[in-house]
């Protein structure tokens, strides 16, 4: 069974080089972006391998941004919305959080396989409100 949401295993690697081997890295880059998803991702996945949504009907990755750190948890800042139009996207079970805009490719960062599925057709939005994406280290 995959697991319910997890960092990838190439930002695991980016975390220990810098923080137990002081290299220099730019965790994540400057923007993230929201990827969905329609099957289980797994940690040694990147942006290219995920099962995305087909790059058409009008789906493109979102932008997304979260608020401080605090006691090791974190939460997007800003809502994140998802419109479909002039195609089906078909079910959604889950999302990934990536370093790239583009469809099919960048670094997987970290995912979550636990939301409840979602068929989104032509004309839905699928909407993460502030504070619905939420990451806790522990």
């Amino acid at each position: 069974m995959p697991e319910s949401n997890a960092f990838s295993d190439t930002m695991e690697n980016q975390i220990i080089d810098v923080f137990l081997r002081n290299a220099s890295r730019t965790l994540g880059g400057a923007t993230q972006y929201i990827a969905l998803v329609t099957s289980a991702v797994s940690e040694g996945q990147t942006g290219g391998t995920i099962s995305e949504v087909a790059n058409s009907g009008g789906y493109a990755r979102q932008a997304v941004t979260f608020s401080a750190a605090s006691g090791g948890a974190t939460s997007n800042s800003g809502a994140v919305t998802f419109t479909a139009s002039g195609g089906n996207w078909g079910t959604v079970v889950g999302i990934a959080i990536v370093d790239s805009g583009t469809h099919g490719a960048g670094g997987l960062l970290m995912f979550d396989n636990s939301m409840t599925d979602v068929t989104i057709n032509d004309g839905d939005s699928l909407t993460f409100a502030i504070g619905d994406i939420d990451i806790t280290v522990t």
